[in-house]
């Protein structure tokens, strides 16, 4: 049903990281701070969403490119919680997607 890959995106998703705390040159972040990280980055995606659905007064600058910068900085966010659980998505994504789909059956 699906070409996802989220192998890919999780290696991609280390190397930026890797990338980024060399850099800062601080340690790995917490779950915890992973967690608040991707909260963040809903709240942006929730404004992006309401303002392109008018509810905002000052809507009109914001684009579905907008959204989508946002979206992408929560696949990454979500990536680095998988990588710190060393959880490999591509084992899950399937079986997930055929039980949600059996709720509807």
């Amino acid at each position: 049903m699906s070409n996802l890959n989220f192998s890919q995106l999780q290696k991609d998703s280390k190397e930026l990281e890797d990338f980024i705390l060399k850099k800062i040159e601080k340690g790995k972040d917490s779950p915890y701070t992973l967690l608040t990280y991707l909260l963040a980055e809903c709240g942006e995606v929730a404004d992006k969403v309401r303002a392109l659905e008018g509810n905002r007064v000052k809507s009109s600058h914001i684009t579905e490119k907008d959204l989508a910068k946002e979206l992408v900085d929560c696949v990454y966010n979500l990536m680095l919680i998988a990588n710190f659980y060393k959880i490999d998505l591509d084992d899950y994504w399937q079986d997930r997607l055929d039980k949600i789909k059996d709720k509807f059956e």
